[in-house]
């Protein structure tokens, strides 16, 4: 039955992923304990969902990168890459500003991509590596800001992303 199971989750995971063409979330599964390595599209309540009372989730990062995608500072562009979180701040000319939602306090010097018209996560995730591309090509952009968003649901996946483009950067600071 829980073989049945597994290959159920794997088969759901798979089609689901391929059909938003986002990063997979990386589960370790011993026993009935499943760990979260890496948050992507499919969560730890979908999975609980999905299959209900078969694991305990735990929330534990393992202490080396036993899969790819788990370093600090994986998808790092080579332009500096900065979180804006609650607030506004100052965003200096020839800067890239990626956002989530129609924000209007940006000036005219930026260059404005959006992953989104709504804060719609599915849209965001699919689009992150799009719109950090696109700064990144475009020579006019010296340094690229990115507005966060709140870490619940697909938001830690979205998050965790972010944080290991931006890391590199926050070490700095």
């Amino acid at each position: 039955m829980l073989k049945n199971n597994r290959l159920a989750l794997i088969m759901v995971l798979m089609e689901e992923i391929q059909r938003l063409e986002l990063e997979s979330t990386i589960v370790s599964v011993e026993g009935n304990v499943c760990k979260v390595l890496r948050p992507g599209i499919i969560t730890a309540g979908d999975i609980e969902k999905a299959l209900p009372g078969i694991f305990t989730f735990i929330d534990e990062k393992p202490e080396k990168s036993i899969a790819p995608g788990l370093l600090k500072s994986h998808y790092s562009p080579t332009k500096p890459l900065y979180i804006m979180r609650n607030g506004e701040i100052q965003i200096p000319g020839f800067s890239g500003v990626i956002l989530h939602g129609n924000n209007s306090f940006l000036s005219n010097g930026q260059k404005i991509c959006y992953t989104s018209k709504d804060y719609n996560y599915h849209e965001i995730a699919a689009n992150l590596f799009s719109a950090l591309h696109t700064m990144e090509e475009d020579e006019n952009v010296k340094q690229i800001f990115i507005e966060a968003v709140n870490c619940v649901g697909l938001g830690i996946a979205i998050m965790d992303r972010i944080n290991k483009a931006a890391f590199q950067y926050h070490q700095k600071n």
